[in-house]
């Protein structure tokens, strides 16, 4: 979700009591004012020169990467609906100096930035739809009307734009409260139940998403009730391989602990499945539902609740196996699928010492840095900074894991992220791991997988 990479901006961006607007509720229609506006036909614009269209204005900042990243798939739905549809991309907390300065300085190109509508530094627009987040999108329908306001990205997909257009009430996912935040948080069977739910003291219970809570998931574990004796494990809107490994990472994790990066590293937890299933390009292994179904509905069909409260007798081992039965019972009835924990053989690399280590300084490695190159530094306390920018950069994500007799702590100097290019060859960053006497080595690793088959 985008949610993982913005980042946090000021609420009030303007004195309320001299804003000119107020923010604009769903359902509202957007006041007709002029503003400035590039690569379009006028250099100024109103929102009544777009009546009969879809307005889409697609809030961004420099500093948050994952809404560049997202131009691509805002200038394809301009494609898609052509003159049905206006995409404007909306930078409303950084200037055109500042914006060109930022982007050099990451050297982030953002073609769209010079194709697709664009306003930059609108005031009445921070007034009009003020929000936490760098991210977010607002939707005017073609008679004007706020129809959408959100950042959650499972909300902007081409069904719900059809929807709008074809004069639809929508509904869409909003960022609700997050779950197990504080200890306070109501059990499942307390949130499902109107009724008291008392003598309840041993149950499990698996539910459909809880919309009334933040989508991207929570939990909260551990949590023992004295008088009745009991000791509750609570997870709110998880996906299938979340739950999973919830039910099994007691038995993975030692095992699992010296790998450093791997194929899903930003979803740790799916480093650790392998997916035996008919089609492997039709499934999101996160959720067990097709990819091309990542939208709103989606994730109220693909996400769940469970709930186990135990006596406080029953050992964690146990209460893993109890939650891996139910997870069972249910996911092989609802998709023919069977769970298992195997010994899997996967290619990887281990991170080794060089046999002849010498110990470098600071300046002596950013000199060596610069000999390779490498301009701009950062500092990092683990592994996984050290290899992951190489990797991402040139688009591989193999497992790699800690080699015997590598200490796992680890300070170091290192090339900025940006630094790195595609071009950036494997002996490149053999020569930059040299720097800390070590070494990639291609190997391959027999390991405890979690096994899904249909």
């Amino acid at each position: 979700m985008k949610m993982i990479f913005i980042v946090l901006v000021l609420f009030l961006l303007w004195n309320k009591t001299n804003a000119q607007y107020q923010a604009l509720q769903i359902g509202e229609k957007m006041p007709d004012f002029e503003f400035k506006i590039q690569n379009y036909k006028t250099p100024t614009a109103r929102i009544s020169d777009f009546k009969g269209k879809l307005v889409f204005f697609d809030f961004w900042s420099t500093y948050c990467s994952s809404c560049i990243a997202g131009f691509p798939k805002m200038e394809k739905l301009q494609e898609e609906f052509g003159d049905q549809i206006i995409i404007i991309l909306v930078n409303m907390r950084e200037t055109q100096e500042e914006v060109d300065k930022r982007l050099k300085a990451r050297k982030s190109i953002a073609p769209e930035l010079k194709r697709m509508p664009s306003i930059i530094g609108e005031e009445a627009f921070a007034q009009l739809f003020p929000h936490y987040y760098a991210g977010n999108y607002v939707w005017i329908d073609p008679q004007g009307i706020l129809r959408l306001n959100t950042a959650v990205t499972k909300n902007i997909h081409a069904k719900k734009i059809q929807e709008v257009l074809d004069g639809k009430e929508i509904s869409f996912l909003t960022i609700n409260k997050q779950y197990g935040l504080t200890d306070n948080e109501p059990s499942l069977l307390n949130i499902i139940n109107t009724a008291d739910p008392k003598n309840a003291d041993s149950y499990s219970i698996l539910s459909p998403v809880n919309l009334d809570y933040y989508p991207g998931g929570g939990q909260l574990v551990d949590q023992k009730d004295s008088i009745s004796n009991t000791i509750r494990n609570t997870y709110i809107n998880r996906g299938f391989a979340n739950l999973y490994n919830y039910a099994l990472q007691e038995s993975l994790d030692k095992e699992w602990e010296s790998k450093i990066f791997g194929p899903t590293n930003t979803r740790h937890h799916l480093d650790r499945f392998r997916f035996l299933v008919k089609d492997t390009t039709l499934y999101d292994n996160l959720y067990l539902l097709p990819k091309n179904k990542h939208t709103d509905e989606y994730v109220t069909r693909s996400q769940y609740c469970y709930e186990q409260v135990l006596p406080q007798n029953v050992t964690k081992e146990e209460a893993q196996r109890y939650m891996k039965e139910d997870l069972d019972r249910y996911f092989g009835i609802r998709y023919g699928c069977k769970v298992t924990v195997e010994k899997v053989e996967i290619p990887c690399y281990y991170l080794t010492s060089l046999t002849n280590p010498i110990k470098l300084s600071e300046d002596e490695i950013k000199t060596k840095l610069k000999a390779l190159n490498f301009n701009e530094f950062g500092s990092t306390m683990d592994y996984n900074s050290l290899v992951s920018s190489y990797f991402y950069t040139i688009g591989e994500s193999p497992y790699v894991f800690l080699g015997l007799g590598v200490p796992k702590e680890f300070t170091a100097i290192i090339p900025k992220w940006d630094q790195w290019k595609k071009n950036s060859t494997f002996q490149d960053l053999q020569q930059v791991l040299g720097l800390y006497n070590l070494k990639l080595v291609k190997g391959t690793k027999r390991i405890n997988m979690i096994v899904v088959r249909d």
